[in-house]
């Protein structure tokens, strides 16, 4: 393994660790017992309605809004959007649900 790319690996290890310790101080020191990577497992699944123009998240789940009040995070009632840039690679995944109208996305890029 080359010294640069052990170099880079620690250096994200540290900040992702940092990023991690502040928010879980963030929400102790709001008396909220909510575990960080449970949190943001638990934001990973908020959907969107996909539009041409736009993406407009649906209301959050209980769990969802919760970990919005206490990092004070308002989710946005819509999002402009447009189609990703041709020249990023990009792998997308659609999956249809029963409704036809709703398209969950799961961009890769």
């Amino acid at each position: 393994v080359n010294e640069l790319t052990l170099n880079g690996h620690l250096l994200l290890t540290f900040a992702a660790n940092a990023v991690l310790q502040s928010m879980r101080q963030h929400l102790m020191a709001k008396n909220l017992n909510i575990n960080v990577c449970g949190a943001l497992s638990s934001l990973r699944n908020h959907k969107v309605k996909v539009y041409d123009h736009a993406l407009a998240p649906y209301e959050p789940a209980a769990e969802n809004a919760t970990i919005y009040r206490g990092f004070e995070v308002e989710a946005p009632k819509t999002i402009p959007w447009n189609q990703p840039d041709p020249r990023l690679k990009v792998d997308v995944d659609i999956i249809l649900e029963e409704d036809p109208e709703v398209i969950d996305l799961a961009l890769t890029l």
